[in-house]
């Protein structure tokens, strides 16, 4: 530590009002200290003697202990009234006391600084750990690394009392100039009398002070990474806070991975007070303003403001690039070009770094550190949208001969690199993602090679296969299972589907429309799979797709008819069960029939449905297929309930639930079990009913799926204002309208109201 040199103890008045207070509590140097998180109890001593000021954090701790105003701590007593640290928002350029920090070399920023609070506490909480030597601001190019670590330093400049000293290397192309730049920035310069080389000087002038340096943009010297750890082993009271798109890879190393600005929570509110919490949307409207005077803000360009910052994946810099744009261009019309982004936003400023010009520039930068089979894995992974499981990555790329560990390894340098970015959802599970703007650049490079369709190609193919097992389990015991591992699939499956359809690929298209539509049915994506189906059933037709367009037709009937247009419902089942007959597919023959006849049975012609249900009924039993025939007998079984014949019902129920119970089919139990819970009600036997409707509604939580949840809170609402609990019934139907509302069924919810009328008044204590 330096020595205190009498001739600028003048500079500060000592404090008495300060040292008064902890007096009069009763507290020690270190007690006081360790009230407001201050590593060394001697600048406690300092502050009272006048010898240093306590910075704003440290004013703002002392106000909070000891209950008093600044006024009253003698903070605006001090004789230097143009101290930077007086003022959270001043630019840093004026040095502290040089008895107790002897180097203070920071850049000033002429924006202001918006968020970070949490990244902040936990940096300045890491640097005074002794443990602690070196941290890496990991993140890439324009996630506010530089800035924040610029940040930092006013929060720590009183642990550091012999300097802080910031050097960027972002105009170095190699790393021999590193000493050389470091020893500039810190005044330390060549000694041709005694020869000393330059790297023992910065050792010897480091070597007793306890002193921060901060090194930005170090991806660009690298290879200089040992260095650092040289320096810390001779200079034992140095830290150093470095900047990078890359991890140093050296033992003393901690890595910060610096997240990009909070985004909007999922909110229909566009109101400003309510957005408050995004600090992307924050920096936006802020910037917006400092380019354009008479930017106001809209529940419209809000709302466009608030997707902007999603779309740009909260990266600061490509914040401030596009609320540059304003004055041209509208956050609307900046949306409406998403796909020109990344070559829109450009920056004027002069004195911007050149990599940070353009965001293309700062991708780009990035991905020139690569080596040549980094940039072709960085090229493939474009092709995944969104979130993407390890095992995912492992399992795909196994296909173009590449191992699990060279995959693994792959993934982690571009994560090291800040190319992708890093999920944990488990111990056990992990996922990567390429942020939206990354991957805009990716895609690019994979059209300008060549690879683009053949990579989009096996995409497809490769999530075809996925859909296909997931529906295979949605007949059995692992149908939880199948309908979480698609959920969490969902972006790249929909891209995959959205190609095929695009390469009018009919055949394929089908095949996964026919896998894919199973899970959005159970899943109340009924809308989704409306759009997809029809898609898929309007491509050119080929005779090898005639056998998934007969599948596809009928799910598309069924969802029609869910949605009660009954005219395309019975237009879809039609044609399905013609094709199912040409082709001899009795088991989708069977679904096609039972779909027809609850058309039939809408519209009032119940002698057809009738004659349909055991058309379908004797198709299923063809077909052998456990799964149809128990579906047959329960459609069979719900329309005997309806015509009063309640015994051949039960019957048909009974058999339906064994055989549905025998495959573990819980989708299907637990629609039977809601049939056979009305039929129990319709002879009065409540108790059964009862159990019927809560083993059902217990599975039908297991399984998660909006449509049979609507449905088990109508069938509870039903037997509970059987039972007389009118008002939990009103609970249960309330419930189930708003589900049905959320999924569009417009005539559940018409019924569902209906029923809650008939119930008597609400009553109120």
């Amino acid at each position: 530590m330096t020595t205190e040199k009498p001739s600028n103890e003048k500079l500060l008045k000592p404090n008495s009002k300060l040292k008064a207070m902890r007096l009069k509590q009763g507290w020690t140097h270190q007690v006081l200290a360790s009230k407001i998180g201050l590593a060394d109890s001697h600048t406690a001593s300092r502050w009272e003697r006048g010898i240093a000021q306590p910075s704003l954090h440290f004013q703002n701790k002392l106000i909070e202990v000891s209950g008093l105003s600044a006024e009253e701590l003698g903070f605006l007593d001090a004789q230097i009234s143009d101290n930077p640290l007086n003022s959270s928002t001043a630019p840093i350029q004026h040095e502290p006391d040089a008895t107790t920090i002897s180097m203070y070399k920071l850049p000033a920023f002429i924006t202001s600084f918006v968020g970070r609070q949490e990244e902040m506490a936990l940096l300045s909480e890491m640097l005074t750990r002794p443990e602690i030597r070196m941290i890496t601001l990991l993140g890439p190019g324009g996630i506010g690394k530089t800035r924040l670590a610029i940040q930092i330093a006013p929060h720590v400049h009183n642990y550091f009392t012999d300097g802080i000293c910031f050097v960027a290397f972002n105009t170095l192309n190699s790393d021999a100039l590193v000493v050389s730049t470091l020893a500039s920035e810190l005044s330390i310069y060549e000694d041709d009398k005694n020869g000393t080389s330059l790297i023992d000087r910065i050792k010897y002038f480091l070597h007793t002070k306890r002193f921060l340096l901060i090194l930005d943009t170090f991806e660009q010297v690298i290879q200089a990474a040992p260095l650092l750890e040289e320096l810390l082993i001779a200079c034992p009271q140095l830290k150093v806070l470095v900047t990078s798109r890359e991890i140093l890879r050296v033992q003393a190393e901690h890595i910060f991975t610096v997240p990009p600005l909070s985004l909007p929570e999922p909110t229909t509110s566009t109101t400003l007070e309510d957005n408050t919490n995004s600090t992307a949307v924050t920096l936006f409207i802020q910037r917006a303003r400092a380019h354009d005077a008479t930017f106001k803000l809209t529940k419209t360009n809000l709302v466009a403001i608030m997707k902007l910052c999603k779309l740009l994946d909260g990266l600061p810099l490509a914040i401030e690039l596009a609320a540059s744009r304003v004055k041209l261009l509208s956050p609307s019309a900046l949306l409406a070009r998403r796909s020109q982004l990344i070559h829109l936003l450009k920056n004027n400023v002069h004195t911007t770094d050149e990599r940070h010009h353009t965001l293309y520039n700062t991708i780009r930068w990035s991905y020139d550190l690569l080596n040549e089979q980094e940039r072709w894995f960085f090229r493939q992974m474009a092709i995944f949208a969104g979130e993407t499981s390890l095992t995912t990555l492992e399992n795909f790329f196994a296909t173009s001969s590449q191992d699990a560990v060279a995959i693994l390894e792959r993934v982690y340098a571009l994560l090291n690199k800040s190319l992708l970015q890093a999920i944990t959802l488990s111990e056990t599970e992990t996922q990567v993602l390429m942020l939206d703007m990354v991957r805009t650049y990716a895609l690019e490079l994979l059209k300008a090679e060549g690879e683009l369709h053949t990579i989009q190609h096996s995409h497809a193919l490769y999530y075809l296969n996925v859909v296909e097992k997931a529906a295979y389990s949605f007949k059995g015991p692992e149908q939880y299972r199948g309908l979480q591992e698609l959920e969490k699939e969902i972006k790249n499956i929909r891209a995959a589907l959205d190609w095929l359809i695009a390469e009018n690929e009919t055949a394929l298209a089908l095949k996964f429309c026919e896998a894919y539509g199973k899970f959005c049915g159970l899943r109340g994506y009924w809308n989704e799979e409306r759009e997809l189906l029809k898609a898929a059933l309007d491509l050119p037709q080929t005779p090898e797709s005639r056998p998934m367009r007969a599948r596809v037709l009928r799910r598309a009937g069924h969802l029609e008819y869910r949605l009660r247009s009954l005219e395309t419902a019975e237009l879809f089942h039609s044609e399905s069960a013609t094709l199912s007959r040409e082709l001899g597919d009795t088991q989708n023959l069977a679904g096609a029939l039972n779909g027809l006849a609850s058309v039939y049975v809408r519209k009032g012609e119940t002698e057809k449905a009738a004659q349909l249900l055991e058309e379908g009924i004797a198709a299923a039993r063809e077909s052998r297929d456990i799964w149809s025939i128990a579906n047959a007998l329960e459609s069979r079984g719900r329309f005997l309930h309806h015509q009063g014949n309640l015994q051949a019902a039960q019957k048909m129920l009974a058999e339906s639930l064994d055989l549905s119970r025998s495959i573990e089919d819980k989708e299907t139990i637990t629609r039977t079990l809601f049939t056979l819970s009305s039929l129990e009600l319709a002879q009065n036997h409540v108790q059964r009913a009862a159990q019927a409707a809560r083993e059902g509604f217990e599975l039908a939580q297991e399984l998660g799926t909006k449509p049979l949840l609507a449905l088990a809170l109508e069938i509870l609402g039903t037997v509970t204002a059987f039972q007389g609990q009118y008002e939990q019934a009103r609970e249960h139907f309330r419930a189930s309208i708003m589900l049905a509302e959320q999924l569009g069924d417009t005539s559940a919810v018409r019924d569902r109201q209906i029923k809650m009328q008939q119930l008597p008044p609400e009553t109120y204590d």
